[in-house]
């Protein structure tokens, strides 16, 4: 036996964890949050603890010579550690468990904490600091720039192609290209920093200043007109060589006229977006609100379009706040829910009850997202494709040949004047362009949905988008919800409430064995919106018992409302649409019947528990909910069923030797009696610590003692018998005390017990007679109302006990025919004949006549191959003598021989050596006499008279030897008052197979043992007969019959 000794706490077996480190290679990890904290965080903590054990065995093949337990457990801990802080980085618990359940001042700052990460980490989607708006924000400053001509802003301003043509321009060679003498986009000379006309006349000047040189005068002019000249040949374009110039003719239309002219170019600043974000509409465009509100009459406005709201305004509503209406208010509020941004909002007026989003009450407020559930849904949708890196450029080739042939001929003559022209042009242009370009795209899409399936759930909620993920992040403010409670939102399952109480009229601290412990369960819906929910009901076990999970419980039978259902680790019994309130709207009770049927275990259960709960919310608690059940536990407290005291039963030694027995001088005066406990489930108080202590909980803790009690058969008290005290071989100086044969080894070898009949006064000669033994269990600690099974057990079957240390003595005896029967006192056991030394002896000693015979003994052998001696009616001897008898009188002597066997009792006492007289074949009535003892015997009549009667009864009662005594002599008695006295009796003739029989009702009637019941006498009468030897009666209602009598008879 490997277990711990009872009450020791030492271990024989432990379970040795070993650990084998295999993986050493990087990993990346795509995991939800519930595998990171129930799964991953728990495992790595536990493999700490294994580590933490002395016992544990670490293998890694790739640490050769080195103590490995500190070096993988500083790993795990790191390991913890990151994970830990990766949680809270990158998903922080803004709605953390538990939180309602803090004390005010850690309520509060964990409330500061919540605020300071929500806000270190939340943006407002619309925010140009946000993902999105870092995306898309350089793309609008780009656009917005090349508009405006911010060269800080873009490098695709006009004034910057200007440049790029004219780099491009003068970077195509001159003198080897197919085209020669091709002017500059942008002159290179002196004046390049002078606008065009400027520049030219500057030209002029140099030229009229040289030719004023050369010609004073005349030259300053050809000069002027040269030099005009050759700058408008060398510079073809005047007009478009600075930017302001050219952008503001060609980009900015300058000069056009109109009331059209913003069709050229957009001057109005609201006309061009210019910001990812809201701003003032009067400075730009943005992305988010444009013309929603007001092109195609708002229908694609974020608050409410033109025409529903016409219809609205147009309605009987009353206390409609138009300041909602104007402008983009509507649409703002909208704005600042779903992303997350700020709107004005206040209340203004006396009593601040008047809401407003302008004005001095009017600030910048966060703006709560409500929805309800029903199978709707909101979604929101959010992607942006933005060219990462691209490259690309091209290049375009073009041949233009042309040849013309003009002719012009003129002529006068007299008045007449003609002329003549003709043209011809002609020629060909081939043109071949070629691009290449490439780009990479990045794209990022951001969608949620807030739905609920739960018509009657509604959730608020606030809004904003993770500063550096870009996907959405929700706190929830409040709100109403089921299936599951959500956090911060009123739980519409909560307030259920489930109470325990005795049934009425039940005792539950002292419960009859096998009845049922009887508990009321009663249930409160206060479920905040006073609605009827699906709960169910489990059993739990609470912190009092620390044992095995459902150790307290075994072998308990649960039934609610007689439905058998409840058990542990059992399916939830549920309960469909539980009540909250009556039609008054008042708050209701429901009320179950609980009843626990006690198992085989125990007797006494503490620290049981039950559940009420959320039936969706344990169905959802088995794979992800967040958190324990709503639920209400109510316990049943102490209950104990009043322990049936241990069985006992006679060991089988002790079945087969006592059942029954008989007791005298001649056995031992001891009875040896094992009594053993036959019900393994419910053992005597010393069991306490056998088998290691594992069987402690069957042991009944109070039995007091085991008890071996006796009384006469079926009459009077038990008493106790008794065990001496002290060793003393003297019997009679030893103390006695009442038996206690309890011991620790009932269920083993049986406990032992002596018990010595000589002690109790039993073979003193006056206790002959029939008793019974039974042995009882006594226990205590039961209260005034336990039943007898709860005191005490007795054995099932009680054995029986004859003491009987007298000696048979006759009482009667007579002569019939050949036979001669002598009565004795109790049953007798005839011995067995031994012709050496036989039991009897027979000696005639007179004739018929009288004559004295002196050597009359018949031979012993002849007296045991020729008499016949049996034991009849068991109280009875009859010795039959042979047919060819000498005639005469005879002595008949019992227990003749000292050495022999001898006539004895049940109990083996041996009748005293007695001599009976009698006549055998005598024709006249003669004097037979027997001698008992050395005294004188009484005579009695022995005839061959022509008519006699006998009679015998039948006692069916087990009363014992003094009431057969007493009925014996009441029959005989009986039969002769029958006989003589028919006047004083009602007669009665039975005719039974042609013999009659007479039945006589005595007229008083006899007590018996086991009540009052009438006595009747039948006497059957039949002719003499001369035969010696007569058959014996058939079909005769007798215990006993006397062989070869004649007549009959039986008191019923």
């Amino acid at each position: 036996d490997i277990r711990p000794k009872y009450g020791s706490n030492d271990k024989c077996l432990k379970v040795i964890e070993i650990i084998e480190w295999k993986a050493r290679e990087p990993t990346s990890y795509y995991l939800t949050v519930f595998s990171i904290e129930d799964q991953i965080l728990k495992e790595l903590k536990g493999l700490i603890k294994t580590l933490d054990d002395q016992d544990s065995q670490v293998i890694d093949q790739e640490l050769v010579d080195k103590d490995i337990k500190p070096i993988w457990k500083t790993r795990i801990t790191s390991a913890v550690q990151d994970w830990t802080q990766t949680l809270e980085w990158s998903s922080p618990d803004f709605n953390p468990k538990g939180l309602n359940k803090l004390s005010k001042e850690k309520k509060e700052d964990k409330l500061l904490t919540i605020k300071s990460s929500w806000d270190s980490k939340s943006l407002s989607f619309t925010s140009k600091s946000s993902l999105f708006g870092k995306l898309m924000q350089p793309k609008i400053d780009d656009a917005y720039g090349a508009y405006a001509g911010d060269d800080l802003k873009s490098d695709y301003t006009a004034a910057k192609d200007w440049e790029d043509i004219e780099d491009v321009w003068d970077s195509i060679p001159s003198d080897n290209s197919p085209v020669h003498g091709v002017p500059k986009v942008r002159r290179t000379d002196a004046f390049k920093n002078l606008n065009g006309a400027s520049a030219n006349a500057a030209a002029a000047g140099v030229g009229a200043a040289s030719g004023s040189i050369i010609m004073p005068g005349i030259g300053t002019v050809v000069g002027a007109v040269a030099g005009h000249t050759i700058d408008r040949l060398a510079n073809p374009n005047p007009l478009a060589y600075l930017d302001e110039i050219g952008l503001n003719n060609i980009i900015k239309g300058d000069g056009a006229t109109g009331a059209r002219k913003d069709r050229w170019y957009p001057t109005s600043k609201n006309k061009w977006l210019k910001s990812y974000e809201n701003i003032d509409p009067t400075d730009g465009q943005n992305v988010f609100t444009s013309v929603e509100n007001t092109a195609s009459d708002g229908l694609f406005s974020r608050g409410m379009s033109g025409v529903a709201e016409t219809d609205m305004l147009a309605g009987n509503f009353t206390g409609v706040n138009m300041e909602f209406y104007e402008g983009d208010a509507a649409s703002a509020m909208i704005d600042a829910s779903i992303f997350g941004n700020k709107a004005k909002f206040g209340f203004r007026g006396s009593d601040l009850n008047d809401p407003t989003n302008s004005g001095e009450n009017a600030e910048e407020k966060n703006v709560y997202l409500t929805f309800s559930g029903g199978g709707h849904s909101l979604e929101f949708s959010s992607s942006v494709s933005s060219n990462i890196d691209s490259w690309g450029y091209s290049w375009t080739i073009n041949a233009e040949a042309e040849v013309s042939w003009d002719k012009e001929m003129s002529g006068a003559l007299s008045l007449f004047k003609g002329e003549m022209e003709h043209h011809d042009k002609y020629g060909k242009e081939s043109e071949l362009e070629h691009a290449m370009a490439w780009a990479k795209y990045g794209d990022m899409e951001v969608t949620y949905t807030l739905g609920d399936g739960d018509p009657y759930d509604k959730f608020v909620i606030q809004i904003a988008t993770d500063s550096r993920f870009g996907t959405p992040i929700f706190k929830t403010i409040g709100g109403a919800s089921k299936c599951p409670g959500e956090p911060n939102t009123m739980w519409r399952e909560s307030g259920l409430i489930i109470e325990t109480e005795w049934s009425a009229g039940a005792n539950n601290d002292f419960i009859p064995p096998h009845h049922r412990a009887l508990f009321d369960l009663v249930i409160t819906n206060e479920s905040p919106y006073r609605e009827g929910h699906i709960y169910g009901l489990l059993l739990t076990s609470g912190a009092q018992y620390t044992g095995d999970f459902g150790g307290n419980m075994m072998d308990l039978s649960f039934t609610i409302n007689g439905a058998d259902s409840l058990a542990p680790f059992h399916s939830l019994v549920p309960l469909h649409d539980v009540p909250s309130v009556d039609s008054n709207g008042d708050l209701k009770y429901t009320r179950l019947s609980l009843n626990v049927m006690k198992g085989q275990f125990a007797h006494t259960y503490f620290s049981i528990g039950v559940q009420l709960v959320s039936e969706c919310e344990w169905e959802m608690s088995r794979d992800w909910l967040y958190r324990s059940p709503i639920s209400s536990t109510a316990f049943l407290g102490n209950f104990t069923w009043e322990r049936e005291c241990p069985k006992v039963n006679w060991g089988k030694t002790t079945y087969n030797n006592y059942l029954n027995t008989v007791v005298s001088k001649e056995s031992s005066p001891y009875i040896n009696i094992t009594l053993m406990n036959p019900d393994p489930m419910n053992l005597w108080s010393k069991d306490i610590g056998e088998n290691n202590g594992a069987t402690d909980h069957l042991v009944h803790p109070n039995v007091e003692f085991v008890r071996v009690q006796w009384r006469s058969l079926g009459v009077g008290e038990w008493i106790n018998s008794w065990d001496m005290v002290g060793t003393d071989s003297n019997i009679w100086k030893r103390d006695v005390v009442d038996a206690d044969a309890q011991c620790n080894s009932a269920r083993g070898e049986g406990c032992k017990f002596k018990w010595n009949l000589e002690r109790q006064y039993f073979l003193n000669g006056l206790k002959d007679g029939a008793y019974e033994v039974r042995a009882k269990v006594f226990c205590s600690g039961y209260d005034s109302f336990a039943t007898t099974e709860v005191k005490g057990s007795v054995t099932e079957e009680n054995l029986n006990v004859n003491v009987d240390v007298s000696k048979p003595e006759p009482i009667d005896w007579r002569q019939r025919h050949n036979r001669f029967t002598i009565d004795y006192s109790e049953p007798i056991v005839c011995p067995q004949l031994q012709a050496d030394h036989m039991a009897y002896a027979i000696k005639r000693v007179k004739t018929c006549a009288g004559t004295n015979i002196n050597s009359g003994d018949v031979d012993k052998d002849d007296v045991y191959f020729h008499y016949k001696f049996a034991c009849v009616n068991e109280n009875s001897l009859m010795i039959s003598f042979p047919s060819d008898a000498t005639e005469g009188t005879y002595e008949i002597t019992v227990n003749a021989d000292m050495l022999g066997s001898k006539l004895v009792d049940a109990g083996d006492n041996a009748a005293a050596k007695e001599t009976f007289t009698t006549t055998i074949g005598c024709a006249t009535t003669t004097s037979a006499q027997a001698a008992l003892g050395s005294s004188s015997s009484p005579t009695t009549a022995a005839t061959s008279s022509t008519s006699w009667s006998q009679s015998f009864w039948i006692n069916t009662d087990s009363s014992g030897n003094a009431y057969l005594k007493l009925y014996s002599l009441f029959a005989t008695g009986t039969a002769f008052f029958a006989l003589f006295a028919l006047r004083r009796r009602e007669r009665r003739q039975l005719l039974n197979e042609g013999n009659y029989f007479s039945l006589f009702q005595g007229g008083e009637r006899q007590q018996q043992m086991e009540g009052t019941e009438t006595s009747y006498l039948m006497v059957r009468n039949e002719a003499p007969t001369k035969e010696e030897n007569l058959p014996s009666p058939s079909g005769v209602d007798g215990k006993y019959i006397a062989g070869k009598q004649t007549s009959y008879g039986s008191v019923i």
